[in-house]
C-alpha cells in the first residue's frame, strides 16, 4: 500500500512499548486492507463490522493516541514527521471505521471535549508535510447538520486549509459568526473556537501572500493563547483542606489549537508563497505569479522542496526528472516555466504525442497564462521553431 519513501517515513517514528517501527508499515497495510474488504461486504451484510475489525479499532486507537499526544506535546523533534504521518493514517482508520458503522455522512465532531477523528487526521497529514493525504481526508470533513454557529465555521475553516482552499476562508467573516453557546461553559468554549478561526484565517492569508507582517507568528500566537486559556489552574485561589486546587479545562479547544500550533510551524516551509526567489529572474513578476497560483494550489511537497533546494529554478539551471505519475511533476515543470518566464526566456514544452498537446496548452494556460501565453506549434518544423529561440 505504501510507496517505498512513505515506508521510509513510517519506519522513523519514535519506538514506544508494545509499538515496533519497523512493523508499523505492515500493520497500517493490514488495517486498510480490512476496511476495504469490510465496505465490499457492505452490499451483503447487515453489519459488516467483524470482531477483526473490531480488535483493530483498538489497536489503531491506542496507536493514534500515543503518537498523536507526542505531536501536541512537540516530543520528537526530527521525527516529528513520522509520528504525525503514523498518528494521521491511525486516525484516517478510526474515522473510515466509524463511517462504515454509521453508513452516511454525518457532522464531523468539534466540541468543548474532543476533536474528531476525521478532523485530527486532516491536521496531522499537514504536520507530516503531507498535504496531499491531508486533502483527501478532508473530503469528508462535514459540517452540515452543526447548530452551532462558530463550530460550524470552524469545521469548514478546517476542511478548507487541509484542502488548500485558502480564498474560501478569507470569504468568511469571522465578526459575523454568532457565539451559539446555550450556557455559560459553552460559551466560553465557542470563545476559544472564534481564537483558532482567527488563527486559521492568519494561515490563509499568510498562505496566499497577504498578511500584513508575518501571518504564521500571528496564528502561532493565537493557538498557544488558546492552549494557555483553555486551562484554568485556579491558582488564585485557595487549595482545599486536603491540598488539592481545583482546575478546569476545555480539552476540544485545548487539543484543537495544539494539532494546529505545530502545523503552522510546518507551513512556514511548506507554502508556495515562501519560495525564495529564484536568481536571474524578475522578483516582483514572480512574486506576483507565485500568489496567484497560491489561490489555486497554495503547498509544495517534500519532493518539490528538494528539486527547488538544488537551485533548479535559478535562470540557466537544469534538472533531469523523473518519478511516478501524480508525484508532482507537472507542479515542478509550472515553476520552471514560471521562472523561465520571468527571466525574460522562451519556453519550448514539448508533448509525447500530438493527442496531448491540446490538453498541456490548456493547463499551461490556466497556471502560467498570466505571464505569457501558450500556444500550439504542432504543424511548424524544427527549422520554423529554431529562429523564436535563444542562443545557447
Amino acid at each position: 500500500m505504501f510507496d517505498p519513501v512513505t515506508s521510509e517515513l513510517i519506519a522513523g517514528a519514535p519506538a514506544l512499548e508494545g509499538l515496533v517501527p519497523s512493523e508499523l508499515r505492515e500493520e497500517l497495510t493490514a488495517a486498510y486492507v480490512e476496511i476495504a474488504a469490510a465496505r465490499v461486504s457492505l452490499t451483503q451484510l447487515d453489519d459488516p463490522f467483524s470482531p477483526e475489525l473490531g480488535q483493530l479499532l483498538v489497536r489503531m486507537s491506542r496507536l493514534a493516541d500515543a503518537y498523536e499526544a507526542r505531536i501536541v506535546l512537540d516530543l520528537d523533534g526530527e521525527r516529528r514527521r513520522s509520528t504525525a504521518f503514523v498518528a494521521a493514517s491511525a486516525r484516517q482508520f478510526i474515522a473510515l471505521a466509524a463511517q462504515l458503522r454509521r453508513r452516511e455522512a454525518t457532522t464531523s465532531r468539534l466540541d468543548e471535549d474532543a476533536v474528531g477523528a476525521d478532523i485530527a487526521s486532516a491536521l496531522l497529514f499537514l504536520n507530516a508535510e503531507r498535504s496531499s493525504d491531508a486533502f483527501e481526508v478532508a473530503r469528508n470533513i462535514q459540517a452540515a447538520g452543526e447548530p452551532n454557529p462558530i463550530r460550524r465555521a470552524l469545521i469548514l475553516a478546517i476542511g478548507r486549509l487541509a484542502r488548500g482552499r485558502l480564498d474560501d476562508i478569507l470569504a468568511m467573516d469571522l465578526a459575523a459568526e454568532r457565539l451559539g453557546g446555550d450556557s455559560a461553559f459553552n460559551e466560553a468554549a465557542d470563545l476559544l473556537f472564534r481564537e483558532v478561526l482567527a488563527g486559521i484565517i492568519s494561515l490563509a492569508q499568510d498562505g496566499l501572500g497577504l498578511a500584513d507582517g508575518d501571518g504564521i507568528a500571528a496564528a502561532i500566537a493565537r493557538f498557544e493563547n488558546v492552549r494557555r486559556l483553555a486551562i484554568d489552574t485556579g491558582a488564585e485561589d485557595e487549595p482545599a483542606p486536603s491540598g488539592l486546587r481545583a482546575i478546569s479545562a476545555f480539552p476540544g479547544p485545548h487539543h484543537l489549537a495544539g494539532l494546529l500550533l505545530r502545523a503552522a510551524g510546518t507551513l512556514r516551509d511548506t507554502t508556495l508563497v515562501r519560495t525564495p526567489v529564484p536568481g536571474g529572474v524578475h522578483a516582483e513578476r514572480w512574486k506576483a505569479w507565485v500568489r496567484e497560483e497560491a489561490a489555486r494550489s497554495p503547498f509544495i511537497w517534500e519532493n518539490h522542496r528538494r528539486a527547488i533546494s538544488t537551485g533548479y529554478l535559478d535562470c540557466g539551471q537544469s534538472l533531469v526528472m523523473t518519478s511516478p505519475t501524480g508525484s508532482g511533476k507537472t507542479t515542478l515543470a509550472a515553476l520552471k516555466i514560471a521562472s523561465t518566464i520571468t527571466s525574460g526566456k522562451t519556453v519550448l514544452y514539448l508533448a509525447p504525442t500530438h493527442a496531448l498537446v491540446g490538453q498541456v496548452e490548456r493547463d499551461l494556460n490556466e497556471r502560467v497564462g498570466g505571464l505569457a501565453k501558450a500556444e500550439s506549434v504542432d504543424d511548424s518544423t524544427v527549422d520554423d521553431i529554431l529562429p523564436a529561440l535563444p542562443t545557447l
